[in-house]
């Protein structure tokens, strides 16, 4: 095996003058290599054009839906007492509430045992939901007072099931009740609550209002015979028993109540839907004073829009104006300087904001095509203006959204409808993208093939040099020779 050092039998630094040849034939690498990094950024520069656009067309798209121009909103004068919606078409107004009683669940409670582990024996429990009418209901939520010489009549709630819970063992204690009922799930819940006299079953309705009351009935098991001792002790079958050996009443099944402008009112739990037609509120504390209800255009919503319309349009509009900027300071330009999809892009937009044929666009002051435009062409929205044509919702939705009947396109509708066609699989970004995508995609095919070709000069110059070298190395010698014989030719001429 031989070992070969270039320059050794030359004296030259081959590997200096490989290297310097190799360079030269690598210079065009590193244009590639630029250009590859201007590609790139352009291509990135489009990923955030096309995000931009995006944001555009979703705020002009909401500008086009016609619920925002007809949304409504329902304030309250006293938002701790009550809160309230409305919905798109509710009829504007002003009205006065007066909430006299607010919506509770009925709860029951057993006379007290020693504790939760007290026997009742076997039997049968039947719950069920429903009204009771008479004195069975409350007429004073403050001191659960009972009417005594109404009848007590229930009427069982139509979609509420019965609830039949069946105990065989004689040793059936409290907690077993207990957990029997909350393992149903079916509306009640039970509980076992420990006061100075001892264990007392609780059981509360699950859901607020007269027409959740309780029925609680105890019967033999194989029977409908009322029991008279052990699961006796937890019916509630007759609210006017007074002093009876049954469940009692803690607190009341009651409906809320309240006034609007002196009308009377009710509702089952604290809300009431649509007493005031496409509108709901909520109610959690009774008033001594009335509460103004008023329901008016959601003008706080259409501001908004309108304002994330423009800022989307300026936030797009400032990042195209910087990318084809020319700095005359640093004399660099913008990633996209001189690119006619760019520009073309800018010019379009202009155009879709000139064309306003809906209605009158000074009514928002867009001065998109007035003499008081910035020069970079960015939107300028006059407030004032708005909340003044905010009192006619109808003539912004013509200016936006357009009007289907005289067949004219809004102009948020034609940025919307634009800017899809821009971002589309078939669209001017889309294509421009395709077309960087693919050049890039050249670009590094380009490289690598030079830097094939390169790799392959620098083998070739290397074993041109070392044949060089290796040539050098004999001739070096050979003339050493001759010079040697010379010499000794010389001194036996001397001699």
């Amino acid at each position: 095996m031989s070992i070969s050092s270039t320059g050794i039998g030359s004296g030259l630094d081959v590997s200096s003058i490989v290297s310097q040849l190799v360079a030269l034939e690598k210079k065009p690498l590193a244009n590639l290599q630029s250009t590859a990094v201007r590609i790139q950024t352009q291509i990135s520069t489009y990923g955030q054009v096309q995000s931009l656009i995006s944001d555009l067309s979703a705020a002009a798209t909401e500008l086009t839906k016609a619920g925002l121009w007809t949304q409504n909103t329902a304030t309250s004068s006293n938002t701790s007492t009550l809160t309230a919606s409305a919905k798109a078409g509710a009829a504007s107004g002003t009205y006065s509430v007066q909430v006299k009683q607010l919506a509770s669940a009925q709860s029951l409670a057993s006379g007290s045992f020693a504790s939760s582990t007290s026997v009742l024996g076997s039997g049968k429990l039947t719950i069920e939901l429903g009204t009771w009418s008479g004195g069975a209901t409350a007429d004073d939520p403050a001191t659960n007072a009972i009417d005594e010489s109404a009848p007590s009549d229930f009427v069982p709630k139509g979609e509420a099931k019965k609830l039949d819970l069946t105990f065989n063992s004689a040793t059936t204690t409290l907690a077993d009740v207990r957990d029997a009922i909350n393992n149903a799930k079916s509306g009640v819940t039970a509980s076992i609550v420990k006061d100075s006299s001892g264990a007392r079953l609780l059981v509360r309705s699950n859901s607020t209002g007269e027409e959740n009351a309780m029925r609680i009935s105890a019967t033999q098991i194989d029977s409908e015979t009322p029991l008279t001792d052990g699961f006796a002790k937890l019916n509630y079958i007759n609210p006017q028993a007074v002093g009876g050996t049954g469940m009692t009443q803690t607190v009341a099944a009651t409906n809320a109540r309240a006034t609007i402008d002196g009308l009377a009112i009710s509702s089952s739990n604290n809300t009431f839907s649509d007493v005031i037609e496409g509108v709901s509120f909520t109610v959690a504390a009774t008033t001594t004073s009335p509460v103004t209800l008023s329901i008016g255009n959601d003008t706080g919503s259409q501001r908004a829009a309108v304002q994330r319309f423009a800022a989307s349009y300026n936030a797009l509009n400032g990042f195209l104006t910087r990318q084809t900027a020319y700095d005359a300071a640093t004399k660099v330009g913008g990633t996209l300087q001189g690119d006619n999809t760019v520009l073309n892009l800018r010019g379009r937009l202009r155009g879709l904001l000139s064309d306003n044929g809906a209605a009158d666009f000074s009514i928002l002051s867009l001065t998109s095509s007035s003499a008081a435009t910035p020069r970079d062409g960015s939107l300028t929205l006059d407030t004032a203006k708005l909340d003044a044509a905010l009192s006619d919702p109808s003539k912004l939705a013509k200016l936006f959204a357009g009007n289907s009947e005289s067949g004219v396109t809004g102009m948020a509708q034609k940025l919307a409808d634009f800017a899809t066609a821009l971002t589309g699989s078939d669209g001017l970004l889309s294509t421009r993208k395709e077309g960087l995508t693919k050049s890039l995609t050249r670009n590094q095919k380009d490289q690598e093939k030079l830097e094939d070709r390169v790799a392959k000069v620098a083998e070739r110059l290397n074993k041109q040099y070392q044949a060089l070298d290796g040539r050098m190395a004999s001739l070096n010698t050979l003339s050493t020779y001759i010079n040697q014989q010379v010499t000794q030719w010389n001194n036996n001429s001397n001699k």
